[in-house]
């Protein structure tokens, strides 16, 4: 989506893995450097390469979780599962930490 008019410039679809999840419950974040887009799919989060919209891994393909966020070094992902934040490793999708909310 172009920032400043707000129109699609391009766009891309792949295949999800099912899962449990709310298929239209759906989140997406872009890596600060704007490389990478990390997508929600009913179970999985999708990560894609921004130059072709191509299809390059799955992290954390058994996780169900819609909202997601990014550190600002692009390191980390957090998504939130439930009544706990995952904390994932945005290259290698290695869930080092999971917090559970009060």
């Amino acid at each position: 989506i172009d920032g400043l008019t707000q129109k699609v410039v391009r766009k891309a679809s792949f295949a999800t893995k099912h899962g449990t999840g709310d298929p239209l419950a759906a989140s997406a974040v872009v890596s600060p450097d704007g490389a990478r887009l990390y997508a929600t799919a009913p179970q999985g989060i999708a990560m894609l390469q921004t130059t072709d919209l191509a299809l390059r891994a799955w992290l954390a393909p058994d996780l169900s979780s819609r909202p997601l966020a990014i550190s600002s070094d692009g390191s980390q992902l957090y998504a939130l599962a439930g009544d706990e934040v995952v904390v994932i490793d945005a290259r290698t999708g290695a869930t080092p930490a999971t917090r559970t909310a009060p």
